[in-house]
């Protein structure tokens, strides 16, 4: 699984950690869809008894299932940041066909910080993980990620790690 972030790793990298969005953040787009193809199958009969049109309809219907079923899992999957022990790398996937990579040297880091806004990210324990780096005011983002304030100690230690060497 972990196959296609590590071609991208140089030779003497490792992984440390690899951080998704938190799965229950999926509940909405993922029940739509779900939604869609069990609208498609409950319907089945009826709309397979209309001729052509029903089953242009029933086809629309389970094909927007799945399109938005492999979009969910397309975001979950590919949307991610890695913690190495050189780096950190932030894969943005934005639909099914975008995707937007980029990466931070520990020795380029200037601040971690997290923040967790309402009432289900404080009880649900996830927020947004902000990194802050030198240059063009770049900042690398890991939205809606699970632990946020132990995965930020765990960069901080990592790049404590990475100076002393």
């Amino acid at each position: 699984m972990a196959d296609f972030f590590e071609k991208n790793l140089k030779d003497d990298e490792v992984i440390i950690e690899v951080v998704r969005r938190f799965y229950l953040t999926f509940f909405l787009p993922g029940g739509l869809a779900i939604f869609f193809i069990l609208l498609a199958f409950f319907f089945l009969f009826p709309l397979l008894a209309q001729g052509l049109v029903g089953k242009i309809i029933f086809c629309v219907l389970l094909l927007t299932g799945m399109i938005l079923l492999a979009r969910v899992i397309a975001m979950h999957y590919f949307n991610c940041l890695i913690v190495t022990n050189q780096r950190i790398i932030d894969y943005d996937q934005k639909g099914l066909f975008e995707r937007h990579v980029s990466e931070a040297r520990y020795d380029k880091i200037q601040d971690v910080s997290f923040k967790q806004k309402g009432f289900w990210q404080v009880i649900f324990n996830y927020g947004t993980l902000e990194i802050q780096t030198a240059g063009a005011g770049q900042k690398l983002e890991a939205q809606k990620v699970r632990n946020p304030q132990k995965l930020q100690q765990l960069i901080m230690d990592v790049q404590q790690e990475y100076k002393n060497k």
